[in-house]
């Protein structure tokens, strides 16, 4: 499997997918999507062998002055343990 990290904004449906999928709390489309908009940075993880789909996220979020928080860590399961830097 290939996979390639990018810098991108996430679908806020697809966040909320990938959040359930990965086993973390569910979010509602409001906060899904005011979460997203809202994001200082995101990253998403695309599978190569197919067709680019996102299968892992990560994102920072913060106070917009000193502080940073990472969140979101989440990965597929089908894809987890699969050597995600290549």
């Amino acid at each position: 499997m290939h996979y390639q990290a990018v810098y991108q904004k996430i679908d806020y449906k697809r966040y909320q997918f990938l959040r359930q999928q990965s086993g973390l709390s569910p979010k509602t489309d409001e906060a899904a999507r005011l979460g997203m908009e809202n994001s200082l940075c995101c990253v998403a993880i695309l599978d190569e062998d197919n067709d680019n789909e996102i299968v892992g996220m990560g994102r920072i979020v913060g106070d917009g002055a000193c502080h940073c928080q990472v969140v979101d860590i989440c990965v597929l399961p089908e894809h987890q343990k699969k050597d995600l830097e290549n």
